[in-house]
């Protein structure tokens, strides 16, 4: 009887112990339909992420993945918009990140940005940069776009320019 008790508390103290593990980032996963912009240098460290209010999937001109939402204390709005090089829905697989301008040239491509308005008047809009790739699922009607810390950098020329985007989203 001894040995079932002490069996059972090893039991549950190690399982206790794997469910206390953070992952290596330190930074918990990301919700369905959320996205983190992570900014760290020198002048600004903050992390934010975003809760989906509204998203649209559109054809006109590329494809485009449109979302909209705010960071759970609702005080700024962030627009990701993910552009892909494709007619109709983006076919599942490996896409590779380039700029807006280049998206025509370049084979299963994507253009990736995010615009903050943190209720100052003042747009701070991110590009993600080139050469990264990313994995897209389309199946059954629905498009997911799942990735961790792409390089972004911040257009005109900031002390905050380089910032890392997650994201996590279902459309």
């Amino acid at each position: 009887m001894k040995q079932i008790i002490y069996l059972t508390l090893g039991l549950i103290t190690l399982l206790s112990i794997n469910a206390c593990k953070k992952d290596d980032k330190g930074k918990s996963s990301l919700a369905l339909n959320t996205w983190r912009i992570d900014v760290d240098n020198s002048s600004m460290k903050s992390s934010v992420v975003y809760t989906q209010i509204s998203g649209t999937f559109s054809t006109q001109g590329y494809q485009l993945l449109d979302m909209k939402g705010d960071d759970n204390l609702g005080l700024d709005r962030c627009w990701l918009r993910i552009y892909f090089n494709t007619i109709g829905p983006p076919p599942s697989g490996t896409y590779t990140v380039t700029s807006y301008n280049n998206l025509a040239r370049v084979q299963n491509a994507v253009a990736i940005n995010s615009t903050t308005n943190s209720n100052t008047n003042i747009d701070v809009i991110h590009w993600a940069e080139e050469n990264q790739t990313i994995q897209v699922i389309f199946a059954n009607g629905t498009l997911e776009v799942k990735f961790d810390n792409i390089n972004m950098f911040r257009e005109g020329n900031f002390a905050n320019s380089h910032a890392k985007l997650s994201v996590n989203l279902r459309k």
